[in-house]
């Protein structure tokens, strides 16, 4: 079984490699599809943004998610929108825009992750006094979405 362990450890780390290659070989072609369609690719940004911003307000209508960080998130998009100027596909890495993009996409994800982490928390603590889950604990694709 020795071996196995270790042919196991080498699968897994071959395996690492050919996904992150894959992930930069696809990231790699839809960076030059951007640069050859790039009033397209504006086009498709934008109105993905404008999707997330409605889906985002859906959620708050019919999930019941909590508002401060619902408007947050519409917030952040808000920004996002902004890198979308009149010299797209140049974006300069200096300009207020991308900065508090990267900023607010880090600070987004936190904030959603320290609400999942909480509600979480909450029905296994409530699991433990009940003998029983008082409400269902979103599950991993839930929270991953």
């Amino acid at each position: 079984m020795a071996l196995l362990h270790y042919l196991s450890y080498v699968g897994s780390i071959a395996a690492f490699l050919f996904m992150t290659l894959s992930l930069a070989s696809g990231l790699l072609y839809i960076s030059e599809l951007i640069e050859e369609y790039s009033r397209s690719a504006k086009l498709i940004g934008q109105r993905g943004t404008y999707l997330v911003i409605a889906l985002h307000a859906l959620l708050y209508m019919f999930d019941s998610f909590p508002l401060p960080q619902i408007l947050f998130s519409i917030l952040c998009h808000a920004v996002y929108l902004q890198n979308f100027s009149s010299t797209w596909p140049l974006i300069s890495l200096s300009s207020f825009s991308f900065m508090a993009s990267c900023i607010l996409a880090v600070a987004n994800h936190f904030t959603w992750f320290l609400y999942f982490s909480r509600v979480s928390r909450e029905v296994r603590h409530s699991y433990s006094r009940h003998r029983g889950p008082v409400t269902e604990a979103p599950g991993f694709a839930d929270i991953a979405t």
